[in-house]
């Protein structure tokens, strides 16, 4: 299924990890490949703010999948453990 820019955005804040920019910021820059200057023109904000809302994304999406792989691990162990 191929999903619009606004959808992937919406699917990131909507999981409640990001901020409606952050997600914004994260899907511009990292997923969709916009350059810098595109993707802060695209939110009207300055480059060195996108770059700050995609930092923090990035780090949150990064915690969450180590929370993840924490989790998965607990998971094998047990069935493991069963």
């Amino acid at each position: 299924m191929q999903y619009s820019i606004a959808d992937k955005i919406e699917m990131l804040a909507g999981a409640d990890l990001l901020t409606e920019r952050q997600a914004e910021a994260y899907v511009y820059r990292e997923i969709e490949q916009l350059s810098r200057d595109d993707a802060a023109e695209r939110m009207g904000i300055s480059p060195s703010t996108l770059d700050d809302y995609r930092s923090d994304a990035a780090a949150k999406i990064q915690r969450a999948e180590g929370t993840l792989d924490v989790l998965e691990t607990i998971q094998g162990q047990r069935e493991t453990n069963s």
